[in-house]
């Protein structure tokens, strides 16, 4: 994936482009499966952050048609499909098991961050503190989308 974003660039692609095809691609398909007008609401983080969760998660239907032990799902590293692959798997659906993933992990993360900072500080900090941390853009992004932050926090 890397080496054919570089030859785009080098070709004289901007990231831009490559991103605009992406989003008209995911359009295509949207549209494929609801024809009539509605609204669609997309959460994607800055940079290409929402284009990696989408990847992954196109990557993780492909490796589903065919799944076997693989170590190398370049430039990922492997745990984070194998984890979507199974949510996937349970709720028959990629695109909804990896967010479910990450939606699952991110709320279990509050519950460890709190019992930790409960461990160290006591009580009171451990509930002011998790309340930033639930409202906190990023961790609110990450546990949205099919990132593999979220799962990459809980461990």
């Amino acid at each position: 994936m890397r080496d054919a974003e570089n030859a785009a660039f080098a070709r004289g692609i901007s990231a831009e482009h490559l991103m605009n095809q992406a989003g008209s691609g995911v359009a295509t398909v949207i549209q494929q499966f609801f024809p009539r007008s509605g609204y669609c609401l997309v959460f994607s983080g800055k940079g290409n952050n929402g284009g990696d969760a989408l990847a992954r998660a196109a990557m993780t239907a492909g490796w589903l048609q065919h799944p076997a032990f693989r170590l190398n799902f370049e430039p990922w590293l492997p745990v984070h499909f194998w984890l979507m692959g199974g949510m996937s798997l349970l709720v028959r659906d990629v695109s909804f098991g990896s967010r479910a993933l990450s939606l699952v992990l991110g709320v279990s993360t509050l519950a460890v961050f709190w019992l930790l900072v409960k461990e160290i500080y006591g009580k009171r900090a451990a509930l002011l503190s998790l309340l930033v941390f639930t409202f906190y853009a990023l961790h609110i992004g990450y546990s949205t989308t099919s990132s593999s932050e979220a799962p990459y926090l809980f461990f």
